[in-house]
Order: C-alpha cells, then sequence, then structure tokens
C-alpha cells in the first residue's frame, strides 16, 4: 500500500503495479435517509437560484464522506476489509446542526451543513484508517450543499448562511461504498456494495 502522488490512498502490492487490470477509485461515504436527500436538493436548488452552480454540484447526491482507496483490480478485498471493518459497529444516531463554509485559498468555497457531535463517525473513519493500514487523515464530517463555488461570490454566500441553518437528524444504519474507473477515465462514481450497520 502506498500514498501516490495526488495524496490518493493506494492498495497496490509489488505484482500489482505491473498488472494491466484496470485501477479502480472506491469510495466510502454515509448516506442520509431520502428525505434529508431531499431537502438537500431543495437547498441546492435555492442556492443556485441566487449564485450559479456546476452541474456537478446539481447532480451531486447527499452524503457524509468517510475514505477513498484506488486498487488494481481488487475488489474482493476492499469489500473484505471494509466489512471487517464495520464488523459489530451498531447504527447511530447523526445530527444536522447549521451551515458553514469552507474557504480553499483564493480560489473556492464549499458550503455545507454541520454534523454535531460526530464521534461516532470519527470512530468509523478511525476503523477504516486502522484497517486500511493508513495514515492519519483529519476528517470534519459534514454534508456538502455545493462546492468549488468561486470565491467572488464569498461574500454572498456569508450573507445568505441563514437560509441554510438545517437541522435535522436521521439514523446512520448502513455504509455506501461507490466505484469508479480510473483507467477508463470514468468521471462518475458508480453503487458498488451497501453494507448494513447492526
Amino acid at each position: 500500500m502506498y500514498v501516490s502522488g495526488n495524496g490518493q490512498l493506494c492498495l497496490f502490492d509489488t505484482e500489482e503495479m505491473g498488472s494491466t487490470h484496470p485501477i479502480s477509485e472506491y469510495f466510502i461515504l454515509i448516506p442520509p435517509d431520502s428525505r434529508i436527500t431531499g431537502d438537500f436538493s431543495l437547498l441546492k436548488a435555492i442556492l443556485h437560484a441566487e449564485i450559479p452552480l456546476s452541474p456537478a454540484n446539481l447532480r451531486s447526491i447527499a452524503h457524509i464522506s468517510l475514505f477513498k482507496i484506488r486498487s488494481r483490480g481488487n475488489e474482493e478485498l476492499i469489500t473484505q476489509k471494509v466489512h471487517h471493518a464495520l464488523h459489530g459497529l451498531k447504527k447511530f444516531p447523526v445530527k444536522l446542526h447549521g451551515a458553514g463554509i469552507f474557504t480553499h485559498g483564493k480560489v473556492s468555497a464549499t458550503l455545507y451543513v454541520n454534523i454535531e457531535e460526530s464521534t461516532s463517525i470519527q470512530h468509523l473513519h478511525q476503523l477504516l484508517i486502522n484497517e486500511f493500514r493508513a495514515s492519519h487523515r483529519t476528517l470534519i464530517p459534514h454534508i456538502t450543499i455545493a462546492r468549488s463555488i468561486p470565491i467572488k461570490y464569498l461574500a454572498q454566500l456569508k450573507t445568505m448562511l441563514p437560509v441554510f441553518d438545517y437541522k435535522d437528524e436521521f439514523i446512520c444504519n448502513r455504509i455506501i461504498i461507490l466505484k469508479k474507473n480510473i483507467s477508463n477515465m470514468d468521471t462518475r462514481y458508480h453503487p458498488f456494495k451497501e453494507i448494513f450497520l447492526e
């Protein structure tokens, strides 16, 4: 296992480095329930009415990001490791509380909804880190409303924050793994596995 030049965790052994198997990227995430997913689609539409959003932003489905890893022809191993990491883990509540903004230098901003008391999510993230023997990475659990918003809209975003003061709660009872084929220049993730918590 190693980290590639772009910082992406890779699950390649020495033999795989010369393999002709396609490279895939796996994205492990927590999905909210359908009601909250629908609410976030509405929040995107409200924002888009004031600030133009990219098609990727409008297309993106609400989720809490946990972990990404690249592998070459190791689907079964990825699934086994995630199952092992989650073994015995109980479902838990996730509380959403208010909006915030991440800025990315002087280039862009991300509008998101906070996760209140994220200990369970942090624990889940650490289990995956340990299972894949990855270096520790700071995780700030959140659900993105829109990312890569040009920095020229930052002042407007700040004045709009009260509009996105979203509060709700759902039970995290499953984890989803998405997959995309890097070798084929696939730009979209596709459903791969769904794993339920106890």
